[in-house]
């Protein structure tokens, strides 16, 4: 889905993230026969957006700065006084966590994952966070932390730092179809179209060459996947049907011929 102008936003009073979660709200049925859960970066942890996700029917697993404000549940007994029941504890430290309030969800060499019910005052609303602690592979020791959280309390702490690396998968899939230097390229943003229709058409295209050239190279075996090795071996390919197809008729050659073979060969060493 295209991202409208400043202008178009400004004239339907809408902001960036108010078209985003309109994007959610034309999609839903779509996300839900995939899943119950929508990945989305940091930028999205905002109360509006997070909002228009939960009443589409979705739970939210984003990521939060390491300064933001966060408050303990208070679990404890009531005071049996007169006034609204006693909700917080305090604000959360989150450079020297209470422990006391998290469980261990996730323990291996390069992480720790720690889950608490926290409430999010900016989100008006509780969350699960993942604590997760990243490990130096000497020490063992934390060299640093990120927030991850979810709408879903029930959804386990691993799950959702899990869930949110997953969300980085779509960074590849941009990368290769537009990649630094132009070395991995489909063209994705090489289009002088105007058109609306024209534009997407060009984005869906480059972006399905990509998964072409990924089914071609099969990674779903675990191959290793580069796009910059797809161009040079279909560049080499076309240079050499184009030398076949202006040579002499009286040349009788083909693919398979050994020469061609070896003018094949030196053609990609050469690329």
């Amino acid at each position: 889905m295209q991202t409208p102008g400043s202008d178009e936003r400004d004239a339907k009073g809408i902001s960036l993230v108010d078209h985003y979660a309109q994007v959610v709200d034309w999609q839903a049925d779509n996300c839900l026969a995939l899943s119950g859960y929508l990945a989305a970066d940091a930028y999205f942890a905002k109360a509006a957006f997070v909002e228009r996700v939960s009443q589409a029917g979705l739970h939210l697993v984003s990521r939060l700065r390491k300064d933001a404000r966060l408050r303990y549940l208070y679990t404890g007994p009531k005071a049996g006084k007169q006034g609204r029941p006693r909700k917080f504890v305090g604000r959360v430290d989150l450079a020297r966590p209470d422990m006391a309030y998290f469980a261990l969800s996730h323990h291996d060499e390069q992480l720790l994952i720690y889950s608490a019910v926290v409430n999010c005052p900016f989100l008006k609303r509780n969350i699960k966070l993942a604590y997760t602690q990243y490990l130096d592979a000497q020490t063992g020791l934390p060299t640093h932390y990120k927030l991850y959280f979810s709408t879903d309390l029930d959804l386990p702490a691993w799950m959702i730092a899990k869930y949110y690396g997953l969300r980085y998968q779509q960074e590849f899939l941009i990368r290769d179809a537009n990649g630094a230097a132009r070395r991995q390229f489909t063209g994705l943003s090489d289009c002088q179209a105007r058109s609306v229709g024209k534009i997407d058409t060009h984005l869906n295209l480059a972006l399905t060459a990509v998964n072409v050239a990924k089914v071609q190279q099969d990674v779903s075996a675990g191959k290793a996947f580069s796009m910059a090795d797809a161009k040079v071996l279909h560049h080499n390919k076309l240079l050499i049907d184009r030398f076949i197809s202006i040579l002499p008729k009286s040349v009788e050659l083909n693919e398979n011929d050994p020469r061609v073979r070896e003018l094949y060969s030196f053609g990609c060493k050469a690329a």
